[in-house]
């Protein structure tokens, strides 16, 4: 079985755990046969079992990177930051385009804001009257489904705009480049396929929102592998990540 496919199998086991857990408990309050016999110390221990093997590994995770990060700052002290984020190039052509296109669209958003907030005001406004005036099982049946999509609308609109003064000192700013050991986490959709990373080098975190087209890159790299990543330092996308020999 691949690592992910390892991976995939554990969180559905987690998941299983935590719905035994507590479907165990409610039982036993209940007093439903057969779990009412069970001793409620046997059933706090058992849970507070389970409960620390999950606080135990999440340590072990955080331990992991603090030694990593540890290790790194004693090697920039000793050797004079060479691997620390710097000034590494100017933007291609090409990245320039990329960038200014994005910074056009978040421009787009913010120019066109007060009709865009005058708009979904009022359809916020008529989605709370709704909610106020409708039972419950309607609102979970019709008005939520429905107003799921602006409500997801709104965030991204937001979301974008937020990057326009971002976006737009990056166009006017260097590439930095960064060396280390690299740290990532995977998140995993339902379907137990990873949809997006979150990573860090030598302390920089980078989102997935970050990483565009090198997310295929980033697939292929290991924890703890050194890595090199060229970015942009206000948005922290990422032009080009690759192994690289430790300096």
């Amino acid at each position: 079985m691949s690592s992910l496919g390892v991976k995939f199998f554990t969180y559905l086991l987690f998941i299983f755990l935590i719905f035994f857990i507590l479907a165990f408990t409610f039982f036993a309050l209940l007093g439903i046969e057969p779990f009412d016999k069970i001793p409620a110390r046997m059933l706090t221990i058992f849970c507070a079992v389970i409960f620390l093997i999950i606080l135990w590994r999440i340590r072990l995770r955080e331990n992991w990177r603090k030694r990593i990060i540890g290790e790194e700052r004693e090697e920039s002290l000793r050797e004079g930051g060479i691997e620390e984020a710097r000034i590494f190039r100017e933007l291609s052509k090409e990245e320039t385009g990329v960038m200014g296109l994005w910074q056009k669209r978040s421009r787009r958003i913010v120019n066109n804001a007060w009709w865009l907030i005058t708009v979904f005001g009022i359809l916020d406004a008529v989605g709370v009257f709704w909610v106020l005036n409708s039972t419950y099982e309607y609102v979970e049946d019709v008005i939520l489904p429905v107003y799921s999509v602006p409500l997801v609308l709104q965030f991204l609109l937001f979301y974008t705009a937020s990057l326009e003064w971002p976006r737009y000192q990056d166009l006017r700013s260097p590439v930095f480049r960064v060396q280390g050991k690299l740290i990532k986490e995977e998140h995993l959709s339902k379907k137990g396929d990873i949809y997006k990373y979150t990573i860090f080098v030598r302390g920089k975190k980078f989102s997935s929102y970050g990483l565009g087209d090198v997310t295929s890159v980033v697939h292929g790299l290991h924890n703890g592998e050194e890595v090199a990543v060229e970015y942009s330092p206000h948005t922290r996308n990422i032009w080009k990540i690759y192994k690289t020999p430790d300096i």
